[in-house]
């Protein structure tokens, strides 16, 4: 079932890439030998950094993050080996966890990543996120202060007196 889940995905990608390349007009600039249009490579790459800036500022939480995606496999693409297969959606949803309150606000967060990485329909219910989202919060909040997000809104609502 998974590697039928994936097939699907890596074949929609493909025919997402072809759409794309076909329907460029003959004046814009020409693809890569990978076949993609140049503002995709460029894309690609400005992505690639930011992950690696992510992964550098906390380098054991960017691996717990992943690994517990990896675990909870909210796609279907864990086939055993691929450890590092959730790398990039971790990447893009460490800076944001700054701005969550709550594991609600984390399961949104968690959603909106994983549908602009695999479509809506890939990505499915943002329900299907909440128990990966959970664990997110939680190792969150045990992570304690780190200078990379300092002032944050976590931070201060810890802060914050109890009611």
């Amino acid at each position: 079932m998974k590697a039928l889940a994936f097939v699907a995905v890596v074949a929609a990608l493909i025919v997402a890439g072809v759409l794309m390349l076909k329907s460029r007009s003959a004046k814009a600039a020409q693809p890569n030998a990978a076949g993609f249009p140049p503002e995709v490579v460029k894309r690609i790459e400005q992505e690639r950094i930011a992950r690696q800036q992510v992964q550098a500022a906390d380098p054991e939480f960017f691996a717990a993050v992943s690994k517990l995606m990896f675990e909870h496999d909210p796609i279907s693409i864990n086939f055993g080996e691929n450890t590092d297969e959730y790398e990039a959606e971790a990447g893009s949803v460490l800076p944001r966890l700054k701005s969550c309150a709550s594991a609600d606000d984390v399961t949104t967060i968690v959603h909106e990543e994983f549908q602009r990485w695999f479509g809506k329909d890939t990505a499915g219910d943002r329900s299907h996120y909440a128990s990966l989202a959970k664990d997110i919060w939680g190792l969150w909040q045990r992570r304690g202060p780190n200078p990379a997000v300092e002032g944050t809104l976590r931070d201060k609502a810890a802060q914050r007196p109890s009611p």
